[in-house]
């Protein structure tokens, strides 16, 4: 059965880490104190949360929100990305003051404020796009402006509008945010650093000229670097200091904790039911009483952990693998290590991929590809259970590799030789791994002919994987 694994996690009310499997509340909570900290402050503040694309930054600020929102803070959200197409972000912004629930004519008055912000500095963008556009110097020209010297009064007396605009606006947004009486109001801005970079420079400055006030308090969750680039961006250089330039915006700041790995493989086997899967496959006579979900678990635990894949990679690769392995008819028989091995070089290295299907290379050559990619830890690793798997992952993947659809071999040269004891010697070699033990391996997978093919393997896997990025 195919199934949509795009649904956001239920937040409860009551409970709102209750579907956490990452054990972040008390990073939650952590972050809770430092805002109570800033309660008494006679100015606002900004943090960031810092975590890289994937790794489950919006489903932990949701998560915080809500648990805010239980110790009767007032909260606001906003999804920068949704509204990156608008040349000013501040009208955005006010919008999502309204989720406060709170007096509507206070409400209004802050709108009205922002709308003299807003005809403000549109009133002065005009004027520098008809210069920049259009080579129009609006004033040069005497049938539209007054004299230099009126002109130096007018500019002077527009500043002063402008202070006094912003003033008020920041005077109405602080009476609005005060008669929430609750201190001090949480809000949220999300996906800045997917923005495009104007309007994400754009978002800074509005948070820093118009909502330093008291009893505000911004959580900016951000990928840091990417925000930097942005900025880089904008200002057409990559030699401008962003990291420097976003400390003018940001007062604290703060990274995602990594989850523990291994509970968040344990949950996503047990999300997809692998178990299960692997019960109804009858593959068990090929692993000498050990099942399918044993040996899937063994080259997880060690392949996955030294991978370092973020958390949206890894549910990918999950699923990815998932589909394909539910796939099989139950007198299939299922190497579900080396259906994972290529999932995961689908999803960590689609090139590396393509050369497998591809057949780009003679089965020496792939086993040193292999080993080039594979995490450092591994090939460093004295735990022989790890090594011993790797070693029967990469033969099963290598004898699959050699054997084309019409039965004949890829790497003609690739023979084996029968040495004094009667055992089949292999002309291959690891960098971490014994020949013995590798030889071995090649050993029971040329002892257990196996009628699946490689392309049988791949053509399920990208079949499976264009689903997985439909609804995924």
């Amino acid at each position: 059965m195919l199934f949509n694994d795009n649904k956001e996690i239920e937040i409860p009310a009551d409970n709102p880490f209750l579907n956490c499997k990452l054990d972040r509340q008390k990073f939650a909570e952590a972050l809770t104190s430092v805002i109570e900290a800033f309660s008494d402050s006679d100015r606002g503040c900004v943090m960031s949360l810092d975590g890289e694309w994937g790794s489950g930054k919006t489903t932990f600020i949701k998560m915080w929100r809500q648990l805010l929102k239980k110790n009767q803070y007032s909260t606001i959200y906003f999804n920068a990305w949704e509204c990156d197409y608008v040349d000013d972000p501040l009208a955005a912004m006010i919008a999502e003051l309204k989720e406060m629930g709170l007096d509507n004519e206070k409400l209004n008055k802050v709108i009205c404020a922002g709308g003299k912000v807003l005809v403000a500095t549109f009133k002065s963008i005009f004027k520098g796009l008809l210069k920049a556009k259009l080579g129009i110097n609006v004033d040069s020209y005497s049938d539209i402006l007054d004299e230099a010297g009126n002109l130096a009064n007018d500019y002077i007396e527009e500043v002063e509008k402008q202070k006094k605009t912003i003033s008020d606006f920041k005077k109405a947004l602080s009476e609005y945010i005060v008669s929430s009486k609750k201190s001090p109001v949480v809000f949220f801005v999300d996906e800045l650093d997917r923005c495009n970079p104007e309007f994400a420079v754009r978002v800074l400055e509005r948070i820093k000229h118009l909502f330093d006030i008291p009893n505000l308090f911004f959580v900016i969750a951000v990928n840091k670097t990417q925000l930097e680039f942005a900025v880089q961006g904008y200002y057409g250089s990559d030699k401008i200091d962003s990291s420097e330039y976003l400390r003018r915006f940001i007062d604290l700041n703060y990274s995602l904790p990594e989850p523990d790995f291994s509970k968040y493989y344990d949950y996503l086997a047990d999300k997809h039911n692998f178990k299960k899967l692997f019960s109804d496959l009858t593959s068990n006579r090929y692993y000498g009483g050990n099942d399918g979900y044993a040996l899937f678990v063994s080259i997880i635990s060690a392949l996955l952990p030294s991978a370092k894949l973020n958390l949206r990679a890894t549910n990918k690769l999950f699923l990815l693998s998932r589909l394909t392995m539910q796939s099989f008819v139950p007198n299939n028989l299922l190497f579900s290590d080396v259906v994972f091995f290529l999932c995961y070089w689908k999803v960590v290295d689609t090139s590396f991929y393509n050369s497998i299907v591809e057949r780009a290379f003679n089965i020496q050559e792939l086993i040193d590809e292999i080993e080039k990619r594979l995490p450092a830890n591994i090939k460093r690793t004295k735990d022989e259970m790890i090594v011993h798997r790797m070693a029967y992952t990469i033969a099963g993947l290598s004898f699959l590799y050699n054997l084309r659809d019409n039965f004949s071999n890829v790497d003609i040269g690739f023979k084996s030789s029968i040495n004094e004891e009667g055992v089949y010697e292999f002309p291959v070699s690891s960098s971490f791994i014994d020949y013995n033990l590798l030889n071995q391996a090649f050993n029971f997978y040329d002892n257990h002919h196996n009628p699946i093919r490689l392309s049988y393997l791949t053509n399920k896997i990208d079949f499976y994987e264009c689903i997985n990025n439909n609804i995924g």
